[in-house]
């Protein structure tokens, strides 16, 4: 796909008025659950018969999916020493992390969600990234979906210690055949090389339902690039 065809579609969408709504998501921030596990801070492991971790504790709201038993998920409460991180990143004391050290297989941690999916709106879906100065391996993807179907994904790069906010943005067109279908969110970590690992903090999904009443009408040229096919995009920004 030509970039200035991405561009100036990405420029459209991003120019329309906000009117966005905050779709509800059980335990967003990864506050809520049980971490009775001591490392380097605390941490709830959820996988049964990981040979990385023993089980324990709880992550509401979350739930995963993995093909080894050489996978570890769970919430996680990092030291305030630097052997994470040299400052915090994340809102209060809780983040998730995906780990995975086997080749070819990787770690899904997912929620659906209440609310459906409809047509002729505009979805934003965001979260921060971190990834630890010791990580040997960092891969991660974030997704939208409905209906087993996916409709838009992302991934930030870091290559060292630090974090990212990761965007993605979904227009989903007039009579979508995927309406009505709960929405799912899905974040993923897949083995890269070597012991991979990513962390997880503040998820949030917004809509933008469009009408013909006057300010969240598209632009035609939004219209007319959506006709063309391009139906989802995703905008990244990195922070340090």
């Amino acid at each position: 796909m030509p970039s200035h065809f991405m561009k100036y579609f990405t420029i459209a969408l991003l120019s329309l008025p906000i009117f966005a709504v905050p779709i509800p998501i059980q335990n967003p921030s990864f506050e809520e659950g049980d971490l009775p596990l001591v490392g380097n801070g605390q941490f709830s492991q959820v996988i049964p018969f990981s040979v990385i971790a023993g089980s324990g504790g709880t992550l509401p709201g979350w739930n995963y999916s993995t093909s080894t038993t050489r996978s570890t998920f769970g919430g996680f409460a990092p030291s305030a020493a630097s052997v994470n991180w040299s400052s915090p990143w994340w809102d209060g004391n809780n983040i998730a992390y995906i780990q995975v050290d086997a080749m070819t297989a990787g770690v899904t941690m997912y929620q659906e969600l209440t609310t459906p999916l409809v047509s002729n709106a505009v979805y934003t879906l965001s979260a921060e990234i971190g990834r630890r100065n010791f990580t040997p391996a960092f891969n991660y993807s974030m997704a939208l979906i409905a209906g087993f179907a996916g409709l838009a994904s992302a991934d930030v790069s870091l290559s060292g210690e630090g974090h990212g906010t990761d965007q993605l943005v979904y227009f989903s067109p007039p009579d979508n055949p995927f309406a009505g279908n709960l929405l799912l969110i899905r974040f993923a970590v897949f083995y890269s090389g070597g012991f991979t690992e990513a962390f997880f903090d503040d998820v949030r999904l917004d809509v933008r339902v469009l009408d013909d009443s006057g300010g969240s009408v598209p632009e035609p040229s939004t219209y007319a690039l959506c006709a063309a096919g391009l139906a989802a995009i995703w905008v990244k920004r990195r922070r340090g």
